[in-house]
């Protein structure tokens, strides 16, 4: 099964984990954005800064805006006293409001910058090299998942040329990434905690993770070694079985799959249905299993996601 990219671009300004000021001001940016009128955004950050230059947030929009208006020597400056305040280099690296900079030399500067706070947080590991690598596939790999929220783009709507030309760009830079992780792995093994640090391992992971049955069915003993060993995440090795498991049209273990049908509305849009979860076998026992693998209580898990868990639905198996 060809692997597909359902594009979530969301348009918002809120970039990092870090607190914001009111919401008069968050509107009206929102507003002024919408409509294209950058310089009024600026004028407007640029007052807010005077009240508290070191907030990270603050200078972070004056980089993004700054950048947009191809105001390339302020957006660095800004955005390095971003950096030096906090940001995270996965929200930076993945921002489109920042594609402007990137064909800079100095955009190289700041991938070196954000790559040595990298290894700061990860002493001791054996293979940093290997290890900076991995963070970057795992960043490529979330740049429209779970870091989507930083690309700010209109939505391409979905069976048009342009989405599908983007669908096809995208699903050959993850078989890259697959090819290259396969290099790896057959040169080194599963690259563990020790080696490459927690963030690279898991890249591992969620470079599979999205990969078809037969990638998964391959790889999985050698993730399993790895957690067993405490090189890898229990939790994600429970992920990779459950994949496995419902690619196959067979019931999860641990239940950590969840499964929503999903449809196109009139405009042509992508429309997600109901989550629910992939059906467990002996859901009886499943929070025993589930705590050997260090996950949290099934009930606890649905009530995060905010869907309900209903061990006796009815919830057709395909194979993929």
């Amino acid at each position: 099964m060809k692997q597909l990219i359902f594009i979530l671009f969301l348009i918002s300004i809120t970039l990092t984990t870090q607190a914001q000021p009111d919401s008069t001001i968050i509107k009206q940016i929102q507003g002024l954005r919408a409509q294209v009128n950058y310089t009024e955004i600026l004028t407007l950050l640029s007052q807010e800064k005077n009240n508290d230059e070191h907030d990270l947030w603050l200078n972070y929009q004056l980089a993004c805006y700054q950048s947009l208006l191809k105001n390339e020597k302020e957006a660095f400056k800004n955005l390095y006293r971003s950096i030096k305040l906090g940001a995270k280099g996965e929200d930076i690296l993945t921002d489109s409001d920042f594609e402007n900079l990137h064909v800079l030399p100095e955009w190289q500067k700041i991938n070196d910058t954000l790559d040595e706070i990298y290894l700061e947080k990860n002493p001791n590991i054996s293979n940093t090299v290997l290890s900076v690598e991995l963070w970057h596939m795992y960043i490529e790999d979330q740049r429209f998942r779970t870091l989507g929220k930083n690309y700010k783009k209109p939505m391409l709507k979905f069976g048009t040329q342009e989405y599908t030309a983007f669908n096809d760009e995208q699903n050959k830079l993850v078989e890259a990434r697959k090819k290259r992780l396969k290099q790896i792995i057959k040169h080194y093994g599963w690259p563990g905690y020790s080696m490459v640090g927690k963030e690279a391992a898991d890249a591992a992971f969620y470079t599979f993770q999205h990969s078809r049955r037969k990638y998964l069915k391959k790889y999985l003993p050698y993730m399993e070694k790895a957690a067993m060993m405490g090189e890898a995440s229990k939790a994600n090795y429970a992920k990779m079985y459950d994949r496995l498991l419902m690619y196959s049209g067979k019931k999860q273990s641990y239940g950590t799959q969840l499964v929503s049908s999903g449809s196109l509305d009139k405009a042509g849009n992508y429309v997600r249905g109901v989550w629910q979860f992939h059906p467990i076998a002996d859901f009886e026992t499943v929070n025993e299993r589930r705590l050997k693998m260090e996950l949290e209580p099934i009930e606890d898990y649905a009530k995060s996601k905010n869907i309900e868990y209903n061990p006796n639905a009815n919830i057709k198996m395909e194979k993929f």
